[in-house]
């Protein structure tokens, strides 16, 4: 099972490359904007359904989440790597996005959905 850590090192590494794909990840023409070339699908795929609030499990450093914040949902990325989280919260504040960020691991989101439908 991967840990955090493990995954904390794959983000540093992903978060170090950042002038590369920082400045292009949402352009759909640069080779680096491979989020904005998938992103409209999802977009198109929430708004048939009447989605407004989108939780993005495994949110990594919230690239995917910030297009849809930035495209009118109102988005919340989870991850289990406070390192991804935290870069995620970095690249919000940078553009001025309201998504939201959170470092938790599956267990606690699965916990969390069930309360919420044990309570109705």
């Amino acid at each position: 099972m991967n840990l955090s850590e493990d995954w904390d090192v794959i983000w540093r590494w992903q978060w170090f490359r950042r002038p590369t794909w920082e400045q292009h990840f949402a352009d759909p023409t640069h080779p680096e904007g491979r989020t904005a070339r998938v992103t409209p699908i999802w977009d198109w795929i929430l708004k048939q359904y009447g989605a407004q609030t989108v939780l993005d499990c495994n949110s990594g450093i919230g690239v995917r989440s910030i297009l849809l914040q930035e495209s009118g949902f109102d988005m919340t990325g989870i991850d289990i790597s406070p390192e991804a989280t935290g870069y995620a919260q970095q690249l919000a504040a940078k553009r001025d996005c309201a998504a939201e960020f959170k470092c938790m691991a599956w267990s606690e989101v699965v916990d969390r959905f069930d309360q919420k439908f044990d309570a109705i």
